[in-house]
């Protein structure tokens, strides 16, 4: 409780501090933490590449190990969970990088490299881009490598395109009984000509 109590007085100091900054003191302190969330994001990476291999090799060697030996079914299930996991959280991790290189890179565009008007206009424009397909690509990843999840998915598209096809049957039939019907007036207008002609 005393820990708790400790990390709560140094959140709310540390707060204090923040606010009390000038504003060059601000903008240091923001690009400071701007590259140490790239580089903890970098390091994010590493380690979960480095578990995910490891629990792969422990698959493997647990297969190989247990082929017609003492088999349990809760041990193979775990590890192979475990790379089931990897697989599908990978990608993931990597959207999150490029939203965190993204913001990295429009830090470096205002302090370092001093654009203009056009130039961050584009840059900030390109980040908003490149965040929206990184958000997008991590809810798409995570669903996709997801048994359960893949399968809702691909019944949902399965429905789309069957509703849009019925749309566009009607569609067509409509535009079908259009055509006709003014092709059956074009029709009679023309048995009248032929007819007054044979008068």
């Amino acid at each position: 409780m005393k820990k708790l109590k400790y990390l709560i007085l140094l959140f709310l100091t540390t707060i204090d501090r923040i606010i009390s900054l000038s504003g060059n003191e601000w903008n240091i302190l923001s690009i400071i933490i701007i590259h140490l969330t790239l580089i903890l994001s970098i390091v994010e990476i590493i380690v979960f590449i480095k578990l995910y291999s490891f629990n792969k090799g422990n698959y493997n060697k647990f297969i190989k190990s247990n082929l017609n030996k003492h088999y349990k079914l809760n041990s193979r299930y775990q590890q192979l969970e475990n790379v089931y996991t990897g697989n599908q959280l990978t990608p993931s991790f990597i959207f999150h990088f490029l939203n965190i290189l993204g913001s990295n890179l429009v830090c470096i565009g205002t302090n370092y490299i001093k654009l203009n008007n056009d130039s961050f206009n584009i840059l900030i424009a390109t980040i908003f881009i490149l965040h929206a397909i990184a958000k997008l690509g991590t809810e798409l990843t995570l669903i996709i490598f997801h048994p359960i999840l893949r399968k809702k998915l691909f019944k949902i598209i399965l429905k789309l395109s069957k509703y849009i096809k019925c749309l566009n049957n009607i569609k067509v039939e409509n535009e079908f009984n259009i055509k006709m019907t003014n092709n059956s007036k074009e029709q009679n207008l023309h048995f009248e000509m032929l007819k007054e002609a044979w008068k």
